[in-house]
């Protein structure tokens, strides 16, 4: 689900898409709301799809990563900032393990484990050493290989294969878990080290799964995200169930 809209794959590995269009973030062609599920112009098979803010990415049965929506500030990675109406394939080519759309960057895993990130940079979420916004995929400072990435509205976070957790971007209220608000224009470890299952990054605050199944959030707590206070470090809850 991205912002004001949502996206699937049918058990026949077709995508569709529904809800607000005002950017062709539905992927149909057009710029029309759609009430029910829409299939994505041009069909094909896919095999994963992520909505974003105003952007949408998947990747096809072929292992090609695509995205449509809104490009401002590059997001669609096509060396470009031209609204897409239609999946249009990210510059460069390529094959792709995973991809996730943030709320004007993006980041995906090629095949060869690299993680390259692209969009908009300002405050160093894609990871480059720069705060200077790509239009193409983009590695990740230090390069080496990752196993699971995350995009969120402005900054960014990972885990490595050995399952350590890293984060980058805006800091600015404790999301990067590094324990400071400073913010990070390369990829920096989670306070307590640990090895992670999986880490997903909201707007201003981060969750993630240790290995152990302990679920542990870190960030703004406005809403109760977090069920505590703000924090600079990871907070720990109690096992998640199977």
């Amino acid at each position: 689900a991205g912002f004001s809209y949502v996206c699937g794959i049918k058990s026949d590995d077709t995508a569709w898409c529904w809800g607000q269009n005002s950017l062709g973030q539905l992927g149909d062609n057009s710029t029309t709301q759609r009430n029910v599920p829409t299939t994505l112009s041009g069909g094909g098979t896919w095999k994963k799809i992520n909505g974003g803010q105003y952007h949408t990415c998947g990747i096809m049965s072929d292992d090609t990563a695509r995205c449509w929506g809104s490009n401002t500030d590059g997001r669609l990675g096509d060396n470009t900032t031209t609204q897409r109406l239609v999946p249009t394939t990210l510059a460069g080519g390529g094959s792709w393990k995973q991809i996730d759309a943030g709320s004007s960057h993006t980041c995906g895993i090629m095949s060869d484990d690299t993680a390259r990130c692209w969009g908009l940079n300002f405050n160093g979420q894609l990871g480059d050493n720069t705060t200077t916004t790509r239009l193409v995929p983009t590695v990740l400072s230090g390069g080496g290989a990752w196993k699971q990435i995350s995009a969120g509205n402005s900054h960014t976070c990972g885990i490595k294969p050995d399952e350590t957790g890293w984060c980058w971007g805006q800091n600015s209220t404790y999301q990067l878990g590094d324990n400071t608000a400073t913010q990070r224009l390369v990829p920096t470890m989670i306070y307590g080290g640990g090895t992670w299952k999986q880490i997903s990054t909201g707007g201003s605050y981060t969750c993630g799964l240790l290995s152990g199944d302990t679920a542990q959030c870190w960030g703004h707590n406005d809403s109760g995200q977090l069920t505590a206070t703000d924090s600079s470090i990871p907070y720990g809850t109690a096992p998640v169930a199977s």
